[in-house]
């Protein structure tokens, strides 16, 4: 019975014929030398310093984007909290303010296309955060309203 547990270590042994040829590394050589011998003593020992790099650089790659992700996190929520400060304070500034001669009439809001203001400060805070230029602002409410099958005419889209 013996025996035949040695036929089946002889049978499993897997490796090339000229194997020896092909190594070029003599510990490569040493290490299946040791492997062919009876009761197998050739061990493996160390790290392959290869994959130990690769994890390690997975690590850091891992451990900068949860940075970077708790960072934007934290700058959401401060630019939230910013938001709603400011939309639940008063402002001093009235229409008429900007009415007065000489004032410049460009921050009166004008419907021209529509009839409904959706731009909320906290949609715009979002776009700026996103560092989405005004133009490409417009391109992507007016896509989406399209999409969503409302009616792009009764909407004011002037960011």
């Amino acid at each position: 019975m013996k025996n035949l547990g040695f036929e089946l270590n002889d049978l499993f042994d897997i490796a090339q014929v000229d194997a020896l040829n092909l190594m070029s590394l003599q510990e490569d050589k040493d290490f299946l030398l040791m492997q062919r011998q009876n009761g197998r003593p050739g061990i493996m020992l160390g790290v392959d310093m290869n994959i130990a790099q690769k994890e390690k650089r997975a690590n850091e790659r891992l451990k900068m984007s949860e940075k970077r992700r708790k960072r934007s996190y934290d700058e959401i929520q401060s630019l939230n909290a910013q938001v709603e400060m400011c939309s639940s304070s008063e402002s001093d500034v009235t229409e008429d303010d900007f009415n007065k001669p000489g004032s410049s009439k460009m921050y009166v809001k004008q419907p021209t296309r529509g009839s409904i203001d959706f731009i909320t400060s906290k949609l715009a805070a979002a776009l700026d955060k996103c560092k989405i230029s005004d133009r490409d602002a417009v391109h992507i409410l007016i896509s989406t309203e399209e999409a969503l099958g409302g009616d792009v005419e009764k909407l004011i889209i002037n960011l």
